[in-house]
């Protein structure tokens, strides 16, 4: 704890605004001197926001595209994040369904979406991902998620050239 402690400290003398919390190889320790579990992302940004940093900079969590365990999910809405981000959303319904469930507590939706292209099926095949819904229009799809969402994150794991060409035809 007292290495993300320093980590989000550093972060805000950075004047950095936002920090996003995930799930990453299994730590070394199961529970800080003071018992704090900190075996998963939430669990850190419930205590960063216990101890008042959610008034210095934005904590955010990750999110999947489909809320499947409502247990966990109560468990990342009770952590107060500011945002939450998704893992990559395959369809407006998706977008539309999770801010459903966030209505209620006002925390923003930031919806990863991947670049549809052949370098990238590989990846999108390795998480499940079916494009379908936007692969023949992505820009049409972007904008309809923009009015959803007012934020976009664009991830194009295996062609950095085919996300900035998106982010070009944007305009």
């Amino acid at each position: 704890m007292n290495s993300i402690i320093q980590m989000v400290t550093d972060a805000i003398i950075l004047k950095i605004s936002g920090l996003l919390f995930i799930q990453g190889d299994k730590p070394a320790f199961e529970e800080s001197e003071k018992g704090y579990s900190l075996s998963n992302p939430t669990d850190a940004v419930n205590l960063l926001n216990s101890i008042g940093f959610d008034k210095l900079i934005d904590l955010d969590l990750s999110l999947p595209n489909k809320v499947s365990n409502q247990r966990l999910f109560q468990k990342k809405i009770n952590s107060k994040p500011r945002r939450f981000i998704t893992q990559s959303i395959g369809s407006i319904q998706e977008i539309r369904d999770l801010k459903e469930l966030m209505k209620p507590n006002h925390i923003k939706l930031i919806p990863c979406i991947m670049v549809p292209s052949v370098k990238n099926e590989r990846a999108a095949a390795m998480i499940g991902l079916d494009w379908s819904e936007y692969q023949g229009n992505f820009l049409g799809f972007l904008k309809e998620v923009h009015k959803e969402t007012d934020h976009i994150l664009i991830t194009s794991p295996n062609s950095f050239d085919e996300g900035i060409e998106v982010l070009k035809n944007w305009t």
